[in-house]
């Protein structure tokens, strides 16, 4: 049997958002397992340094004080700062990474649960209503048959009858035609039902899933396969940590998804919810890189990595890449209905021509009251569709997609009436042999058969009504994009700002924005501002800019003439 749901192209989006969807869910698994094992080994390691540096105080306070012993305390302090710094981080990890991801994880599983069950339910309402459709038809033309053969019975033997036979022949006549009647109203009641649960389904679909989005496809490991560590950290963590070649395998592993997205009235709910996944994501690189930035000097290698692949990550392009990826080159969709099929149609039944053409007539009038009342309320939506273009205050936009939504739904039912009635002018047509009225040039009607039966399909060509989600760089500040994390430009520097000191350049710096300073080692910054964050702002040769702090030693503070030049 044909299935009423095959080239929907609302159903293809909503499997390919499902399917995109799964994929994200279990990357973000994968990734809190990875970072459960790193905040793991992250306070392993604490625990393990904070030992040893116990160990080395407690010998070392036997110790003569000497100068040699200064300098071991000075390492054992180290370690117990080091100790203490790679306890945070996995504690950080737990608490600011795994334990957010985890919720955001648990928040929208039970908020996508309940929407597929609603896609799932309107779906079998399209499917029930479609085979309930070829159910009564069937029975309506077996009734419609024996009512012919008992009518035609009647008027063969009603001459030769008793007035007792008549009587009795005609009560039964009688019934049948009730039952005719009852049959008929019930299989075009449900077949006018069928538009309405297909409208259903497609709208739980179009409401449901929203799709938005491309994964986040960066390491997470590589400041730790990068970085640089002291003898006894190395030692400790070598045969732990993964090669770069394979944390890049890992993440490369995942495919890039296409996923259709069209363009009036978008599928919200899902794709809301992948780009917030995308936004926590990008907040916890931004954590991350926080928290490793502060290990100081003896990480700076790490802290260089780490700058360089937090900048490559822009959030706000991943979500356009993804808006352009699901696109649909298509404008319209193709919506198929049944039509109407009745006994009377079939000219090769033994029915009377006149008892045919006046149970047609019948079935012509009720249909072209139907239409012209679907008529008058598409010109009412019309009206109001206009007077809406030509005052945008006329109301609100939620009040103007009501209208238009209802505005498709009566064009699509009125063109199935029209589609039924063409379709009955034409029997008629073919009986009254005149010539046949022009086929309406919106719509497509074919035929095919089940078993013993023959079906009429329209096929309805409607516009896609699915809008593309608008992204704003402002729902997306504070996501690890290419941008660095300062504010630009400073609006408490002026030109006759006082300086708050001087630093040296310890090593090179590429500038990679038009604010930004080139440095060199032993290049001498005056000092202008001081960023939370790790970035400042100074003066170089004339030239004002940013500059990471990391790069950079502060000199003892001294009045320096700001007219000079370092």
């Amino acid at each position: 049997m044909k299935d009423p749901m095959t080239g929907c192209i609302y159903d293809r989006v909503y499997q390919d958002l499902k399917k995109f969807s799964k994929h994200g869910e279990t990357f973000c698994k994968e990734l809190m397992t990875v970072l459960q094992e790193r905040a793991d080994l992250e306070i392993s390691y604490a625990k393990g340094l904070q030992k040893l540096a116990s160990r080395f105080t407690k010998v070392s306070s036997n110790t003569i004080k000497s100068s040699i012993y200064k300098v071991w305390t000075c390492v054992s302090e180290e370690m117990i700062a080091t100790a203490e710094l790679h306890r945070k981080l996995g504690t950080a990890i737990q608490t600011e990474a795994i334990q957010p991801l985890s919720q955001l994880l648990d928040d929208q599983t039970k908020k996508k649960k309940p929407l597929e069950n609603a896609v799932g339910k309107s779906a079998k309402l399209v499917t029930s209503n479609w085979n309930q459709q070829i159910k009564t038809k069937k029975r309506l033309m077996g009734c419609t048959k024996e009512h012919e053969t008992l009518f035609q019975f009647v008027e063969s033997t009603k001459q030769m009858a008793t007035e007792k036979e008549k009587k009795k022949m005609l009560n039964r006549l009688k019934k049948s035609a009730k039952v005719l009647s009852q049959t008929d109203e019930e299989y075009y009641t449900i077949n006018m039902t069928g538009h309405e649960v297909r409208l259903k389904w497609e709208s739980t679909l179009q409401h449901c899933y929203q799709a938005s989005k491309k994964h986040l496809l960066w390491s997470i490991f590589k400041p730790w396969t990068d970085r640089s560590f002291t003898v006894c950290e190395r030692s400790f963590l070598m045969n732990r940590l993964i090669s770069p070649k394979e944390c890049f395998s890992i993440f490369f592993s995942y495919p890039l998804f296409k996923i259709l997205f069209l363009n009036i009235l978008c599928l919200h709910r899902i794709q809301e919810m992948e780009k917030e996944r995308i936004q926590l994501l990008c907040d916890i690189l931004n954590i991350y890189r926080q928290h490793v930035s502060r290990f100081g000097e003896t990480l700076i290698t790490a802290q260089k990595q780490i700058h360089q692949t937090v900048t490559m990550v822009d959030a706000e392009r991943d979500i356009k890449t993804f808006l352009d990826e699901t696109s649909v080159s298509s404008e319209e969709t193709k919506t198929e209905l049944l039509l109407v099929d009745y006994f009377e149609e079939d000219s090769r039944n033994g029915m009377n021509n006149e008892r045919r053409k006046a149970s047609i007539l019948m079935k012509l009038h009720r249909l072209q009251n139907d239409a012209s009342k679907v008529k008058r309320d598409k010109e009412g939506l019309e009206r109001m569709t206009k007077a809406q273009r030509e005052n945008p205050t006329f109301s609100d936009a939620k009040n103007q997609e009501d209208i238009a939504r209802l505005l498709d739904e009566t064009s699509l039912k009125l063109n199935l009436l029209e589609a039924n009635f063409f379709k009955l002018t034409s029997t008629m047509a073919e009986l009254e042999k005149k010539e046949k009225p022009s086929r309406p040039s919106y719509n497509n009607i074919y035929k095919w058969k089940d078993k013993d039966c023959h079906h009429s399909v329209v096929m309805i060509s409607r516009p896609i009504r699915i809008r593309r989600l608008q992204t704003s760089t402002s729902s997306l500040n504070g996501s690890g994009s290419s941008k660095p994390f300062y504010n630009t430009p400073p609006k408490n520097i002026g030109a006759n700002d006082q300086s708050i000191g001087a630093c040296k350049a310890l090593y090179d710096f590429q500038a990679k924005r038009d604010d930004e300073l080139n440095l060199q080692a032993g290049d001498i910054i005056i000092i202008q501002q001081k960023d939370d964050e790790g970035w400042w702002y100074g003066t170089l040769q004339g030239k004002k800019g940013y500059f990471p702090s990391t790069y950079v030693e502060e000199l003892p503070h001294f009045n320096i003439n700001k007219t000079s030049e370092a």
